[in-house]
């Protein structure tokens, strides 16, 4: 896992403190940890540290969004005799969660790829086995022509 020294001196970063950075990548580190018991995820090849990069990027954002929740709070502003107060929802929808998940992973995936797994975790090129839980509007590459189509057409078969 990369420290502090290696964020701001390879990386380049500059968003997050000193003080936060081993909460923010721990949590990358436990996010790209997830990607792998998922994907097959391999190094990006010509890159220095890519794994490394992938964990400041991902933490870089994951400090953004928290920067961007707190900011969220506000509970009142007042600019002479005009009042404005903000409330923060309870917890975010569904749709924002998604939407950083998918940020959080392309950002990995700028600096490794990621392949797919077969069922029971094994790496496989050749197939993809499409659990029967996903929704329709994920679209899953299908047949060797590599088409596009939605997942529950797919559902609990191997491609």
């Amino acid at each position: 896992m990369p420290d502090y020294e290696f964020y701001t001196a390879s990386y380049l970063g500059e968003k997050i403190p000193q003080e936060s950075f081993v909460r923010f990548i721990t949590r990358a580190a436990r996010q790209l940890e997830r990607y792998k018991s998922m994907f097959d995820v391999r190094p990006r090849a010509g890159l220095l540290e890519p794994e490394a990069c992938a964990l400041c990027a991902m933490a870089d954002a994951m400090y953004a969004f928290a920067e961007e929740d707190k900011r969220c709070r506000v509970v009142s502003a007042s600019v002479g005799s005009v009042s404005e107060t903000y409330a923060a929802p309870p917890e975010l929808c569904a749709e924002t969660i998604q939407s950083r998940e998918g940020y959080l992973r392309a950002l990995a995936q700028d600096y490794l790829v990621f392949g797919r797994y077969a069922s029971g975790g094994v790496a496989d090129d050749r197939a993809l086995t499409v659990p029967p839980v996903l929704p329709d509007r994920y679209p899953l590459p299908c047949g060797p022509g590599g088409t596009y189509h939605h997942a529950r057409r797919c559902a609990g078969r191997t491609l």
